[in-house]
Formats: C-alpha cells, sequence, structure tokens
C-alpha cells in the first residue's frame, strides 16, 4: 500500500497539471494590447476625475468640504496619508502598471501606435502624481517583486522623463502599425491625428509649468509644442466618457456621499462678480440639470482645447504678441463645452472686467488665467494653476496661515518603503510628514 501511495504521488503532476494553480481571470501578461487599452483609460479617468479632483479641489477653492474627512480637509487643511492611499495606489497599480504590459504587448506584435498611446498616458499619469506630491518613484518604478522598494525621482528628473515620453509617444504615433486602435480606444476610437495633437497639448501643459523657473523659456517652448501638431475644437479634448451603467465619479460621488462636499463660495462669488453665465452650469447639484459635470454621462476631461488656446495666450502674452484672438477661442471653447454658444461667449468678453483689449503686462495675465481657471473647473489642474501663478487670489480658511502647496505621501510609502520615503522629505526639505506647506519644485521648492 506504502508503495502504491509513493508511485501515485510521484505521477501526481502527470495527472494534475501545475497549470491547475493559474487563474485565467488574473493573467499576469497579455497577448493583445487591445484587452487592456480601455480598463486602463477608464481607471485613469476614475483616478484624475475622483480623489485627485476633489481633494485637490478643495485647495483651490473649487469645493467647500463639508461632513466627514472632506470638513476637516477643508477647515483645517488635514489631508492625510490615509486620504490619498487610494489615488497614490490606483494610479500606480491600475494606471502605470497595467501601461507597461500594454505597451510590452504591443511592441511584441508590432503595435507602435499602442505603444505611443501607453506612453502619453504614462506622461499624463506621472504629471498628475509629481504635481501634488513632488519627487516619486518613477524610474524604478513598477518593476513588481524585482524592485519592491524604488527610490523616488526628483521632480526635475520626472518632469524630463515626461517630455521623453511624449516625445517618443509621438514618434510611435506616426509609425505605420499593422494593428491598429479602434473601439478599444474609449478617447480617440484610434484616431491617431487627434492622439498626436493630444500629445504636443501635453508638451505644452508642462512646458508653460515652469513659469516660476523661466518664464520666457516655458512660454517659447509652448508655443512650439502646440503649433507642432494645433488643437482644431472641442472635438481634440483628451476625455473619458461614462455611461448610465458607469456613471461619471462625481455624479457617484455626490450620489453615494451627498453633502460631503459643494461649490466653494469663493469661486461662486468669483463667477458672480464677473456676471459669467457658466454660473448654473459650473456646480456640484446632481439634481440641478444644469450642473454640468456631475451628469451621469459627463466626461472627466484629461486635457482639452480650451487648455491648448488658454496656454498659447499666456505664452503670446508673455513673448509680447497679441493674445487677443487666443484668448476669444479658449473662452468661447470653454461655452461651447457647456452648451452654450459662442455669441454669449463674445457678449461675456465684450465686458470691461473680462476683456484684455485695453490691458497690458500683469493685467493681461491676471485675465488669461482667471480665465483658465473657470474653465478647469472641477480639475486638479486648477490647483496646479493656482499655485504657479497666484491666480486668482485666494485666501486660507479661518485659523490657517497659508494654503496648502503639496499632498501628503500615501501611508503604504512608509509601511513599505520608509527609507525611500524618508530620503524624499529631506532632499525637498519638507520638514515631516504633515508639512503640506512646502512647495514643489516648480512651484519655488526643491
Amino acid at each position: 500500500m506504502l508503495s502504491l501511495t509513493i508511485a501515485a504521488l510521484s505521477a501526481c503532476d502527470a495527472i494534475i497539471p501545475p497549470s491547475i494553480n493559474v487563474d485565467p481571470n488574473n493573467p499576469t501578461s497579455i497577448s493583445a494590447p487591445s484587452l487592456l487599452l480601455t480598463p486602463v483609460q477608464v481607471n485613469i479617468g476614475y483616478a484624475i476625475g475622483g480623489d485627485g479632483s476633489r481633494y485637490a479641489g478643495i485647495f483651490s477653492q473649487y469645493y467647500s468640504g463639508l461632513d466627514r474627512q472632506f470638513l476637516t480637509i477643508n477647515d483645517n487643511y488635514q489631508l492625510s496619508e490615509a486620504d490619498v492611499t487610494t489615488y497614490w495606489s490606483n494610479l500606480y497599480a491600475s494606471g502605470l502598471n497595467e501601461l507597461i504590459l500594454l505597451a510590452d504587448a504591443a511592441r511584441a506584435r508590432n503595435g507602435a501606435n499602442y505603444v505611443g498611446a501607453s506612453q502619453l498616458l504614462r506622461a499624463l499619469i506621472l504629471g498628475n502624481l509629481t504635481d501634488v506630491f513632488g519627487d516619486i518613484p518613477s524610474s524604478q518604478a513598477a518593476q513588481g517583486a524585482t524592485n519592491l522598494r524604488p527610490q523616488f525621482d526628483s521632480q526635475q528628473q520626472i518632469y524630463t522623463q515626461i517630455q521623453s515620453l511624449l516625445d517618443s509617444a509621438l514618434t510611435n504615433l506616426a509609425a505605420t502599425s499593422p494593428l491598429a486602435m479602434g473601439a478599444d480606444d474609449q478617447m480617440y476610437r484610434g484616431n491617431i491625428a487627434q492622439w498626436r495633437r493630444a500629445a504636443s497639448l501635453l508638451k505644452a501643459r508642462y512646458a508653460i509649468r515652469l513659469t516660476k523657473l523661466n518664464a520666457m523659456q516655458a512660454a517659447t517652448q509652448s508655443l512650439q509644442f502646440l503649433r507642432a501638431n494645433p488643437l482644431t475644437g472641442n472635438a481634440d479634448d483628451l476625455q473619458i466618457t461614462f455611461s448610465a451603467g458607469a456613471p461619471n465619479p462625481m455624479n457617484q460621488f455626490q450620489n453615494q456621499r451627498a453633502g460631503n462636499i459643494d461649490t466653494n463660495r469663493a469661486f461662486t462669488n468669483l463667477l458672480r462678480r464677473l456676471n459669467d453665465p457658466r454660473f448654473p452650469r459650473l456646480t456640484l447639484r446632481t439634481n440641478n440639470l444644469l450642473s454640468w459635470h456631475v451628469q451621469t454621462t459627463a466626461p472627466v476631461i484629461l486635457a482639452s482645447f480650451a487648455e491648448a488656446k488658454f496656454i498659447e495666450a499666456e505664452a503670446l502674452a508673455r513673448t509680447g504678441q497679441s493674445a487677443t484672438d487666443a484668448y476669444r477661442d479658449a473662452v468661447r471653447a470653454s461655452f461651447t463645452k457647456l452648451g452654450l454658444t459662442a455669441a454669449e461667449a463674445d457678449t461675456y468678453l465684450a465686458q470691461e472686467s473680462v476683456s484684455i483689449a485695453s490691458t497690458s503686462g500683469a493685467e493681461t495675465l491676471t485675465r488669461i488665467v482667471t480665465q483658465k481657471f473657470i474653465a478647469l473647473f472641477p480639475s486638479g489642474e486648477g490647483y496646479n494653476e493656482w499655485r504657479r501663478t497666484g491666480v486668482p487670489a485666494l485666501t486660507p480658511n479661518s485659523g490657517q496661515s497659508a494654503i496648502p502647496r503639496r499632498f501628503p505621501y500615501p501611508q503604504e510609502e512608509r509601511f513599505y518603503n520608509d527609507a525611500n520615503r524618508v530620503a524624499a522629505l529631506a532632499r525637498q526639505g519638507v520638514r515631516d510628514a504633515g508639512d503640506l506647506a512646502t512647495p514643489v519644485w516648480w512651484d519655488g521648492g526643491r
């Protein structure tokens, strides 16, 4: 009996193959990039349009936190490492990791266009992470079990990597590829020309971000990047659309956690002061059919034609050229995106408080950035713009000396990668995990 049992066990591998331990519903690699493009795009939309915009929106005073942790974040600026853990994890685990798998699968099948789309989205994720956290893991990130404690790259290095990724994306998106994106592409349905325009817009975004370091170079480079592949209209917006079965993340939040946040009075007062007809559309009330951004099928806008024209207007003004046409086109794009008309935009632009026809210098830039700030609602880009320019002039909450200039690192980095986290904090001059007042590199920090 013992002999028979030993013989049976030794033959077990022949009867029960090792593949039985492989979960077919959780593959470790993919053969076709089309299988991954849709979910990774949607995950990016939920992360950036969800936690990312809400926390940044409280600091930029798009939103007021009224209940639970949002009340604490709003009143005391106590954004904790636990609050940002999901945002960080989603952009790394469901973002960067998946995009690297997608690119590997695309290269194996000569799918250069998929590789280019992956590189653009990786640049977008890195930009969103570094702009609020400062130094982050990048060059050593997404290496799986081979490196569970990646070092943090400096924000200056990250910005170089972003521009390099976007340059490579433009090259791959210009290549002839037998493997074409189509219905799996939730952003542009495989329209490569629009992908290339988005890449150039992102290059301009991250160039203009550096005005505190070298304003003229930032403006000149931005114009160069935008003119390489100029956007043609709102149809070129880089965005994720949603459906009744998978609603917009802000719609879900407002329905599931009603009363946690609302539009900030500072923002609504700005709109009222400028007699802005977009006011009813720029609210967070799900029961208001005019509240554009919280409708079930509203898109999460990641980069837009309006943003491109505002960048152009600012860059032209900084280089001593007329910004009137670009400014007008930017405001018109914001109006028509929200369902208003170009004629209504022109009436708004004719107001003395909005027009730049007779302004110059700092006042022209202030008006351009003010309108850009309004048009960027409710994205985290508004927080970036306020830190970069100081426009609009925001007042800290009662009892607080300054509005935060960064997010804290998530608690998982303290648990599992603490030596590198502590080194990154020290390198940036951040006193401790709760220090949100020290600016990031492009905001005047180090």
